[in-house]
């Protein structure tokens, strides 16, 4: 995407899933380079630091972003770490 196109990117909070309390939360990863015209889905991946995680029970809530202000509704999902 180049020109007056947006900058797009994700944001995504690791919070303890019991007491909601946040425990990761990174910069923007900036991902407008896999962004195809047309196309609403954009295909990332990134590494999530879960080796740095205690054990217990989080969940994870990830959202886009873009320079041009909009905002995407927020998805998340639970996963825990077991010893």
């Amino acid at each position: 995407m180049q020109g007056g196109n947006p900058q797009l990117g994700i944001l995504f909070d690791t919070v303890n899933w019991k007491n909601n309390q946040k425990v990761f939360s990174p910069n923007t990863i900036m991902i407008t380079e896999y962004a195809r015209p047309g196309n609403p889905l954009v295909p990332v991946i990134f590494k999530m630091p879960i080796d740095k995680l205690p054990v217990g029970d989080y969940a994870v809530r990830i959202w886009a972003r873009n320079s041009a202000q909009n905002v995407s509704p927020v998805q998340s999902g639970n996963f825990s770490i077991e010893q």
